[in-house]
């Protein structure tokens, strides 16, 4: 249970520091300082995808000055242009904290900036809410029986948030193509027709 507990409360942690970030990058859209930076050390590697194609990336630091002072930013980002010590970018930052910053291109087009930063939290929630579910029959200490039948309804649970996605996608572009979703109902009711089908192999004999 004290495991359990400790994992769910570390997740949580993890899910409150990314709405904290996010918030923190929402407050970049609202800077109003703006200046170039001249890198002063860069690297470049690479690393393989899911496809294992290999992506480039830079590592740079940047450093600009605001009255006088110097100030230094890091960033990794794709290999799309040629960079270089000695490469300008520009840079936004906070006037009232010069050293908030953001480079400007980071934020050229504020929707897509900010459905980028989104998916940390949503993902970190996400994250969360799964790693809490499975240790529920932990924290509450469940008997096995008990167990067993948390983790089928559990999977059942997944069967119906993945037919429903099915479904709700498959209606959309069957409405668009003819206007009333015939099709969609022959899926709707195949996709019935097997959870009642799981359901009773596997909650049978709970019931039994």
């Amino acid at each position: 249970m004290m495991i359990g507990l400790i994992v769910t409360g570390v997740m949580g942690a993890l899910f409150a520091v990314s709405l904290i970030w996010y918030r923190m990058k929402l407050h970049c859209l609202n800077f109003k300082g703006r200046t170039e930076a001249v890198i002063t050390k860069i690297s470049e590697y690479s690393r393989r995808d899911n496809k294992k194609r290999k992506n480039y990336f830079y590592q740079y630091t940047a450093e600009y000055y605001i009255e006088e002072k110097a100030y230094k930013l890091r960033r990794t980002v794709p290999k799309k242009n040629e960079m270089y010590e000695g490469y300008r970018i520009d840079v936004v930052y906070d006037e009232k904290a010069p050293r908030r910053c953001v480079p400007a291109e980071e934020i050229t087009v504020p929707e897509t900036a900010v459905r980028k930063w989104k998916l940390v939290p949503i993902a970190a929630g996400i994250f969360w809410i799964v790693v809490f579910v499975f240790l529920i029959p932990m924290i509450f200490g469940f008997s096995e029986r008990n167990s067993d039948i948390y983790e089928d309804g559990i999977r059942y649970a997944m069967m119906l948030a993945c037919a429903g996605s099915v479904v709700w996608k498959f209606g959309a572009k069957d409405i668009k193509q003819h206007g009333f979703p015939w099709r969609t109902l022959f899926v709707l009711l195949f996709w019935i027709a097997l959870l009642i089908v799981y359901f009773w192999l596997v909650f049978s004999e709970y019931f039994a």
